[in-house]
């Protein structure tokens, strides 16, 4: 494999008001996309993985729809940005050889 591409999501609880029982009904959790590292996407994992398999491809960031902050060029960019740091950190780490957790943001 040349290439691979990830996204990291949020988990968002939801509800529906049932008039009849005049109370809620929990529903199918939604997600949200943020930038990598600030979802449930365990990346430690993910590129432990890679290095493992000899993975010496390309590492993609996907932003998906709907983005948590909305889709204005401000946010879009601050997400970019913040998961193109993450991706070097965590590239960073492997590249050394060591499996060990990435470094904590800065």
């Amino acid at each position: 494999m040349v290439q691979t591409t990830l996204a990291d999501y949020v988990r968002l609880p939801r509800w529906a008001y049932q008039p009849g029982l005049v109370n809620y009904k929990r529903l199918d959790d939604m997600v949200r996309a943020v930038p990598l590292g600030d979802g449930f996407l365990d990346l430690d994992a993910f590129f432990a993985g890679l290095q493992e398999g000899g993975f010496e491809g390309y590492v993609a960031y996907e932003m998906c729809s709907p983005l948590r902050g909305g889709g204005s060029e401000e946010n879009l960019d601050r997400a970019a940005t913040a998961s193109l740091e993450a991706i070097e950190r965590w590239s960073h780490c492997f590249s050394e050889g060591s499996a060990a957790k990435a470094p904590a943001k800065s």
